[in-house]
């Protein structure tokens, strides 16, 4: 029968302080808040102000077009269909590559993600937006992925950027 022996007090404090090892330790992945917030801002200012400001010129004053919720709505559908356009083409609207941000479903080869799946990211986007709880979901989960990346099966990657060559030096 062993004797039941008290830890020595040395091994009791140094298992204190090293109780996780890196492979215990949980790594939550990046959010990228800041060059999201930066992204939407140069989207809305490269695409969505020129449709804005084509339909004021069409309609004629902003009255017009503050009057006509059919206008504002075909401009925020429009506004979708460009940003799915451009994610669908290389996982990149302007002001993700602005950013260096890609847009990649959620599998192993990080593959371009779909027109549909893009524009369905857009109107469940919208609707975050509106109830503001599908973005704070994001805070909440270790992957950091909000309710329209869960719902779609896409992630926000950075992107990798080209090493120069021995020829792009020169």
């Amino acid at each position: 029968m062993k004797k039941h022996t008290k830890p020595r007090w040395r091994t009791t404090k140094q298992a204190k302080y090293h109780t996780t090892t890196k492979a215990q330790k949980i790594h939550k992945m990046p959010f990228f808040l800041w060059e999201r917030i930066i992204a939407f801002i140069t989207d809305m200012f490269m695409i969505n102000m020129p449709i804005l400001y084509i339909t004021y010129f069409i309609l004629g004053s902003k009255e017009a077009f503050l009057g006509n919720q059919s206008v504002i709505f075909v401009c925020v559908v429009s506004f979708g269909i460009i940003l799915s356009l451009f994610i669908a083409a290389n996982g990149q609207t302007p002001g993700y590559r602005y950013v260096g941000l890609q847009l990649v479903a959620q599998d192993e080869q990080n593959q371009k993600v779909s027109f549909v799946i893009a524009f369905l990211r857009y109107v469940l986007w919208i609707i975050s937006m509106a109830s503001i709880i599908g973005v704070c979901i994001a805070y909440f989960r270790q992957d950091r992925k909000t309710f329209y990346d869960l719902v779609c099966h896409t992630q926000i990657i950075q992107k990798p950027t080209a090493k120069p060559t021995e020829s792009t030096k020169e």
